[in-house]
């Protein structure tokens, strides 16, 4: 990845970060290289193809009770947003709630603080230690003619751009 980096000038890097990932799947190492660089960063898979919108019962319990406001995906969403050089995050949602969640989890004014770090990388331990998320199954709708896709209400993409100064960035 490094050799590639280097090898190249780049404008930014899409990456899959994600909190289960920055250890499991070395994004973290990914990340750093950009961010040593100032390579601004286009995040993927921010809730690993929807395998972080419920942990187990132990992690969904523990990030509630943390901050009972917030939904569980949402701490995928901020934990990416908080992060320095992201220039902006992709989400792919499937209905209008998980549209509305993501917006609410990005307009949330409270810092992404260092126990929130440290609650969402216990919650990822909590799942390699269940065996519970062996890999990235992306969801795959079913074919859409264009114009089904656009008259529908149920399938949302959605491209959330961070502008500067970011108000998240880790303390």
């Amino acid at each position: 990845f490094v050799e590639l980096v280097d090898k190249y000038e780049w404008d930014f890097v899409q990456l899959q970060i994600n909190y289960y990932d920055w250890e499991a799947d070395n994004a973290k190492a990914y990340y750093k290289a950009l961010e040593e660089r100032n390579i601004p960063c286009i995040v993927m898979e921010p809730v690993r193809g929807g395998a972080l919108v419920h942990l187990t019962d132990e992690a969904d319990a523990m990030l509630k009770s943390l901050r009972p406001d917030l939904s569980v995906p949402s701490w995928a969403m901020r934990f990416v947003a908080s992060l320095d050089g992201v220039l902006c995050v992709l989400s792919g949602m499937t209905d209008e709630n998980a549209l509305e969640d993501n917006i609410s989890a990005l307009s949330d004014s409270e810092p992404f603080t260092e126990a929130d770090r440290n609650a969402v990388f216990k919650a990822a331990q909590m799942l390699i230690d269940a065996k519970t998320l062996p890999c990235t199954i992306p969801f795959r709708p079913p074919p859409f003619t264009l114009k089904q896709f656009l008259n529908s209400a149920k399938n949302f993409f959605i491209i959330i751009s961070i502008p500067p100064p970011f108000s998240w960035r880790h303390k």
